[in-house]
């Protein structure tokens, strides 16, 4: 896995703070998806789930934008 990015922030969607993790690709396009931060341990295991799916998808060639 890469080097990864992070915003957080408030999400009315997710009704507590989100965090927007992303990744580029060696063209420097972006990967991202969002995720809700709810208790450290279950974000952790969250956050790594998403990294990787971000991942996969950049090594997969997939086009830049977000990964769900």
């Amino acid at each position: 896995m890469s080097g990864y990015r992070e915003y957080r922030f408030y999400s009315p969607e997710f009704d507590c703070e989100a965090a927007r993790l992303s990744m580029v690709d060696e063209r420097n396009s972006e990967f991202f998806t969002i995720i809700p931060v709810r208790g450290y341990r279950v974000y952790r295991e969250e956050r790594d789930r998403a990294l990787d799916m971000i991942d996969e998808a950049i090594a997969a060639g997939a086009e830049p934008g977000e990964v769900r």
